[in-house]
């Protein structure tokens, strides 16, 4: 039942926004506010922060040979 439903949801869409592209010739942009922009790169920060625990994690012999510092 929900598969239908988001099925002819997504056929929905995609008329809508084929009609528009088409009308247009061109794409919509999206723009990003200053916000927007702060809060990725802080996300970013923390994947990368999770990367570095879960590498040292993986890494762990019992000694803090290969280990990475997280700042």
């Amino acid at each position: 039942m929900i598969y239908s439903i988001v099925t002819a949801l997504c056929l929905c869409i995609g008329f809508y926004f084929g009609f528009k592209i088409g009308s247009t010739k061109e794409l919509p942009s999206i723009k990003r506010t200053i916000r927007e922009n702060k809060q990725r790169d802080e996300e970013e920060k923390e994947i990368k922060k999770m990367d570095k625990i879960l590498g040292n994690l993986d890494r762990y012999d019992g000694t803090s040979k290969g280990q990475e510092d997280i700042v």
